[in-house]
């Protein structure tokens, strides 16, 4: 990803879509994970990097998917090994 940020209107038209996709799975119960990174930026610690993240799953109601939680719980790490990502590879080959 390039050292940007995208236009204002094109983080506003992300953010209209994000919430209406949100709702539309919430109101169906319906398991749901969005995200996207928007920004890069060096700072005194390397790189900083935005991400909008939206999820919704609820086991209780049954709007539930392990993969779907389990890649809204990935989205939030700052940094996922190269290693780790082979083996979600290796896991999503074998299913």
């Amino acid at each position: 990803m390039k050292n940007t940020t995208p236009d204002a209107a094109v983080l506003q038209e992300l953010k209209e879509l994000t919430s209406r996709i949100f709702k539309i799975c919430e109101q169906n119960n319906m398991p749901v994970v969005i995200g996207y990174s928007y920004e890069l930026s060096r700072n005194e610690d390397g790189y900083s990097i935005n991400k909008s993240i939206t999820a919704y799953a609820d086991e209780k109601t049954g709007a539930w998917d392990s993969t779907i939680a389990a890649a809204a719980m990935l989205l939030k790490v700052k940094d996922v090994p190269r290693e780790v990502i082979g083996a979600l590879k290796s896991l999503s080959v074998a299913s």
